[in-house]
């Protein structure tokens, strides 16, 4: 898995950085999209939905069928569409 060596840590790393300014506008975006939704921390949530569809990546890619995507799919989904 590339973010689960050192190497991959740092490709990631130098991506971002080269990219800056694409995920600058990325995460401005998020943001302003759960301050508008009516978020009282919308940096939070941002980080919290990202770090939770990394999270579901992570366990999709290490069980494969047994992980339970269609469930995590619908999880989310009430989450945010009440």
């Amino acid at each position: 898995m590339l973010y689960l060596s050192t190497e991959g840590i740092t490709a990631i790393q130098e991506a971002m950085q080269k990219y800056k300014a694409q995920f600058d506008r990325l995460f401005a975006a998020e943001r302003k999209l759960y301050q508008d939704l009516g978020y009282a921390d919308p940096e939070m949530e941002a980080t919290y939905l990202r770090s939770v569809l990394q999270g579901i990546s992570l366990e999709y890619l290490l069980s494969g069928k047994k992980y339970p995507l269609q469930t995590m799919k619908e999880t989310i989904i009430k989450r945010y569409l009440p």
